[in-house]
């Protein structure tokens, strides 16, 4: 349309004036000829004029197509990132909803807690980050307690085994001395009486009798040195 426009009246007021020029030769003055010449190139400079418009109407157009090409080249990337981003959010929810223990379950800490992590990176809601993050500290706390139970009962059952053992070595080193003991108005054997006096102090026999046991010892140790 432009173009059009440009070869219209311009174009045909400068035909005229070159004809008139042309028709009117030799009996054409001086000044008419000059007007008709200034008239001539006035038409031409708005020729030139009205195409040097277009060109720039031109140039204009494919500059604003660049532009605008540029501008949806970047509207697209931004849009390909946001969905990138929305896709990976989602996928990130997902995991941590399987992640999730059931009613009366307890959750895995192995699994629950990379899960956090990922979704905080991805946005995910807080307010599903918090409830898991909750999941996630009740569980902990739970093994906790239950670990220290654990220990607490070993501990309670090592330290009755222990006791055990202890009184029956105190039972059994009880028994040996009452046996290495010797019968009324008889005299102990030292070889034997000696060790089973010594088992009952380690394994703490009651006192009054390692004392008994002791008197008789060094009664018969006084009767061997006597001969």
């Amino acid at each position: 349309a432009a173009a059009r426009v440009v070869e219209g009246p311009a174009e045909a007021r400068f035909s005229a004036t070159e004809a008139k020029i042309q028709a009117r030769g030799e009996n054409m003055s001086v000044a008419e000829a000059t007007e008709a010449k200034a008239k001539a190139e006035a038409d031409l400079q708005a020729v030139l004029a009205v195409l040097a418009q277009a060109k720039a109407a031109t140039e204009a157009k494919a500059m604003a197509e660049v532009e605008l090409k540029a501008v949806l080249q970047a509207d697209a990337e931004a849009m390909s990132r946001q969905m990138a981003w929305a896709q990976a959010r989602r996928d990130a929810e997902a995991q941590l909803q399987a992640a999730m223990p059931f009613l009366l379950q307890k959750a895995d800490p192995a699994k629950l807690g990379p899960a956090i992590e990922a979704a905080k990176k991805a946005g995910v809601a807080a307010q599903t980050v918090a409830m898991a993050e909750a999941k996630l500290t009740e569980t902990l706390k739970k093994a906790a307690r239950a670990a220290e139970e654990k220990a607490l009962d070993e501990a309670e059952r090592a330290a009755k085994a222990k006791a055990e053992a202890e009184d029956d070595a105190r039972e059994e080193a009880e028994e040996d001395l009452r046996a290495a003991m010797p019968f009324p108005l008889m005299t102990a054997d030292p070889a034997r009486l000696k060790p089973a006096i010594e088992a009952a102090k380690r394994t703490g026999v009651w006192s009054p009798l390692v004392e008994s046991a002791e008197a008789k010892l060094h009664e018969a140790e006084q009767k061997a040195e006597r001969g």
